[in-house]
């Protein structure tokens, strides 16, 4: 029972790392991240978990830039989006938009390689990733309302 709860709390801040990066929270993806790595969770994982959330998020806005609505583009994600996670998806999927999503996947991939190939940097590179998603999300030059900022 311990370690199922143990398991359950690790994946929750797994999960709010993930979210604060896909949302543009720098400071707090980072120090979730730190604290993950202290924890004993391990840099590859935080990567994987980066990895998998991006390409669930790259398939629901290929859905909605598809012509689906957002509700039914959140349906069709397999396995299925818990509840208590649809808001922030939702905000994520505005946030993001497919050329970014396509653009960080890529990036995500080559974070993964480099930290496969020097672990004793891997920690470094989970971090590095985190940071340059937070700060892709952040920006405004992509952001799904067709705004573009110049400056």
């Amino acid at each position: 029972a311990v370690d199922a709860i143990v398991g359950d709390a690790s994946e929750l801040a797994m999960e709010r790392v993930v979210d604060a990066a896909a949302a543009g929270d720098v400071t707090r993806a980072v120090s979730g991240c730190q604290r993950l790595l202290a924890a004993g969770d391990g840099a590859q994982s935080v990567i994987a978990a980066v990895q998998w959330h991006f390409a669930r998020l790259h398939r629901i806005r290929a859905g909605i830039d598809a012509g689906r609505s957002m509700d039914d583009a959140l349906r069709q994600i397999r396995p299925p989006l818990h509840f208590k996670r649809r808001a922030a998806i939702e905000a994520q999927c505005r946030r993001w938009t497919g050329p970014k999503l396509a653009a960080a996947l890529t990036r995500i991939r080559a974070s993964a390689l480099a930290a496969r190939s020097s672990s004793a940097l891997e920690d470094a590179h989970a971090e590095r990733l985190l940071m340059e998603l937070a700060r892709i999300a952040g920006s405004q030059g992509g952001a799904a309302t067709g705004r573009a900022r110049s400056g």
